[in-house]
């Protein structure tokens, strides 16, 4: 075998040895890490599904800790049909460690259906708003309605 092809081969080992090496130092962060949840997400996101009112639409969610924070935004025909889902979603095997946080419901002067949103009551500043960097889950939480005139 010619020098050079020598020299290729040489190069292409110490690469693949150095992708052995990165991929195991990857999972063993994986290994040592706890993500959260290992039974994945699909429980969760068929009870959203299953129980959701058809007077209601979800506009976003987000499960964080593994699943055991609930953030929900959305919109409804009918403000007493969000305490009902959150109550029908509480009943759902999937989010039986779940949190749900603070909710608050706003009915809009422009618009029929109102809107809300529920996350950890650390994710609202004081006057109620939504702040976009969540801080610290709160445990035990009960959902609380809002209800107000935006202008």
């Amino acid at each position: 075998m010619p020098k050079s092809q020598a020299q290729q081969l040489d190069l292409q080992i110490a690469e693949l040895r150095e992708q052995i090496v990165q991929r195991q130092r990857i999972k063993s962060l994986v290994e040592a890490q706890n993500l959260g949840n290992a039974d994945g997400f699909s429980g969760q996101m068929e009870g959203l599904a299953r129980q959701i009112p058809g007077e209601m639409y979800l506009q976003g969610f987000r499960l964080e800790s593994g699943g055991s924070q609930v953030s929900l935004t959305g919109m409804a025909l009918k403000p007493e049909s969000v305490p009902l889902y959150v109550e029908q979603l509480q009943g759902e095997a999937a989010f039986a460690n779940s949190q749900f946080g603070v909710m608050a419901i706003e009915r809009q002067t422009s618009q029929a259906a109102v809107s809300f949103r529920m996350a950890p009551a650390a994710s609202f500043d004081q006057a109620g708003a939504q702040v976009a960097t969540p801080t610290a889950p709160v445990q035990g939480a009960a959902p609380t309605v809002v209800e107000g005139e935006q202008p």
